[in-house]
């Protein structure tokens, strides 16, 4: 058997594809008094919140928590740091008015009861907590923030079964 030599590519190619999680991260970090939760490894939210970093001087605050899972808890599900991490979002002197979740590659595969984890929580605190179901799988940047503004969109407008039925707008 004669064994191939591939020589390395010249030059660098930047890989970094930022995916959903990061444009829901982006639209729902723009929104006052509210707080991120990130369910998911701690590489993609480093990713997250290095994009969001630049974000800041602009604008609100709006603080990412991380339950920044580990190898173990993708096998056996991260449900517990979810709901810890949920109960830290609104456990402090100043309740935020929504707290957001969003996901990794990671929690998708290993299917979380994501939503049903945060209903739990939220029927347990009174906590407005709305899922965005944005793996970074599901698409680019743009394909997140129109997951983020939907899933916006189906917690706060107003439901309207009358000639206005099925149309929204945002403002």
């Amino acid at each position: 058997l004669l064994m191939k030599v591939v020589p390395p590519p010249q030059g660098y190619q930047d890989a970094f594809q930022p995916g959903a999680f990061s444009g829901a991260m982006l639209t729902v970090c723009g929104i006052q008094d509210t707080v991120l939760v990130f369910h998911g490894v701690s590489g993609c939210h480093i990713q997250a919140s290095h994009l969001r970093s630049d974000h800041i001087p602009d604008g609100c605050y709006v603080p990412i928590i991380p339950t920044g899972i580990t190898q173990d808890e993708i096998i056996h599900g991260g449900g517990e740091q979810l709901r810890r991490a949920l109960r830290e979002a609104i456990s402090g002197s100043r309740r935020p008015a929504c707290v957001w979740i969003t996901v990794s590659d990671a929690i998708a595969l290993i299917d979380d009861d994501v939503k049903g984890i945060s209903q739990i929580v939220a029927g347990e605190t009174g906590a407005r907590i709305v899922f965005i179901d944005a793996p970074g799988f599901r698409g680019g940047v743009a394909k997140g923030a129109d997951l983020a503004i939907a899933a916006i969109i189906d917690s706060f407008a107003a439901k309207d079964d009358g000639p206005g039925e099925g149309v929204s707008i945002l403002a």
